[in-house]
């Protein structure tokens, strides 16, 4: 009689990221027309007021252009969301690495919001823009990662609780492995009920509602 192993899961798929990570505030300073104004008040009591008053004007404007950029770049980022790839949206992938960090926008200039440190997890692209993937992982969180850090390998993650990977698609087949919520494996081939699914070295086939990271009836080899 074959004996079953455990698959443990790994705790965590992701940290928040750390101040490193964090887009550096922003620097205000004075226009030098300011300190010329406040320099010059002393000796010249007539322009200081229209020198000040202008350098007032400069300040303004510049916070208003900062204002409005920052306003235009998500506008823009959403605005040209393309299928760059020409796949089909949605899709899965997996994490090429046990170090990616999505981000908040399309791009390097956006701030790092979570570090996911396990590699081969399950992600749904959502959508594409240039070099960038908007993704949605398993516990709903989305944002973007480079495509660099993604590969078009199938992944599962087991949820709702402990499930047993069997040696065939039938629920009375022997159990190969007792796999705890959170385990990671990598899908080879799915019919559309079941998907044959290798956790570490141990090969079997697991129900799609045991895991997430397949589609319902979706059907590959």
């Amino acid at each position: 009689m074959r004996t079953s192993v455990v698959i443990p899961a790994k705790a965590g798929i992701h940290r928040r990221a750390s101040a490193r990570h964090k887009s550096p505030a922003a620097i205000s300073f004075k226009p030098p027309l300011d300190s010329y104004a406040r320099y010059r008040s002393r000796w010249i009591p007539a322009f200081a007021g229209m020198t000040a008053f202008l350098a007032w004007g400069l300040r303004k404007v510049s916070s208003c252009v900062i204002f409005l950029s920052l306003l235009t770049l998500p506008a823009f980022a959403a605005e040209g969301i393309d299928n760059t790839s020409h796949q089909p949206l949605p899709r899965f992938a997996t994490l090429r690495s046990g170090e990616v960090n999505m981000r908040t926008g399309p791009g390097m200039r956006y701030p790092i919001e979570w570090v996911y440190t396990r590699r081969g997890l399950p992600v749904e692209i959502t959508a594409e823009y240039d070099i960038w993937r908007r993704v949605r992982d398993p516990e709903g969180t989305q944002g973007w990662v480079n495509k660099t850090e993604l590969t078009g390998l199938r992944g599962a993650i087991v949820t709702g609780g402990a499930h047993d990977l069997r040696e065939s698609r039938d629920d009375q087949s022997p159990v190969v492995a007792h796999l705890e919520a959170g385990a990671i494996g990598q899908i080879t081939s799915c019919a559309p009920d079941w998907c044959k699914v290798k956790f570490d070295d141990v090969k079997g086939y697991l129900r799609k509602s045991d895991f997430w990271g397949a589609y319902p009836k979706e059907s590959f080899d």
